[in-house]
């Protein structure tokens, strides 16, 4: 679980300390730049507790599988961006990559509450503190890297950190994902934000 925390981390510090570095090579003004944040801050917000009713209501979807799929999605995405693109069409798949990268956070937080629910003895604080080390070692490394070479590199970085999440989520593919009916949570709260697991948002430097 630490782990998830570790490549999800990770990946978010290509998504807010690089976006910017990424998108200006690419000739997007500092103007566009902020607006396709926004744009995909705002399309998290809303779907999120759209993922949690969805969990909530189909009993045969997991945490996992919905994980997986999403992560699948952004694979795919940061491979386009690898490739020549228009301005458009580089600016929706960027879109699209942080608005699913930003909808996995309340995942991860759920699925400490739903793995301790099931009798799975989990240090939450822990797992935090490595995804906040993970944060700041990835951030360190990826500058130098992009110090070194350019920003083109920045979508490898996506594939290999997604890639390293899906294969964690995939090894916690038979671990329950759901909290028994009667005990789930009503629509969406499972993966709120601010489920009472998230104790304060990250300091990361």
């Amino acid at each position: 679980y630490a782990m998830l925390h570790g490549f999800y981390q990770a990946s978010y510090s290509l998504a807010i300390g690089y976006a910017s570095v990424y998108l200006l090579a690419q000739g997007y003004s500092d103007a566009i730049i902020g607006i396709l944040l926004a744009v995909a801050n705002g399309a998290a917000a809303i779907l999120q507790p759209a993922l949690g009713t969805l969990l909530d209501k189909k009993k045969t979807i997991s945490i996992q599988m919905v994980s997986v799929f999403l992560l699948l999605i952004m694979i795919v995405l940061s491979g386009c961006l690898l490739t020549s693109m228009d301005l458009l069409p580089r600016a929706i798949c960027i879109i699209l990559i942080f608005t699913l990268e930003f909808s996995l956070q309340p995942m991860v937080n759920a699925l400490c509450f739903i793995l301790e629910h099931s009798g799975i003895r989990l240090n939450f604080g822990f797992s935090r503190g490595i995804g906040s080390i993970s944060y700041a070692v990835a951030s360190v490394i990826i500058g130098r890297l992009v110090s070194v070479y350019n920003e083109s590199l920045l979508p490898i970085f996506y594939i290999a950190f997604f890639t390293g999440f899906l294969i964690v989520f995939l090894s916690l593919w038979r671990v329950p994902g759901k909290t028994p009916a009667t005990d789930r949570p009503a629509a969406g709260e499972a993966l709120s934000a601010d489920t009472a697991k998230t104790l304060e948002p990250d300091t990361q430097t």
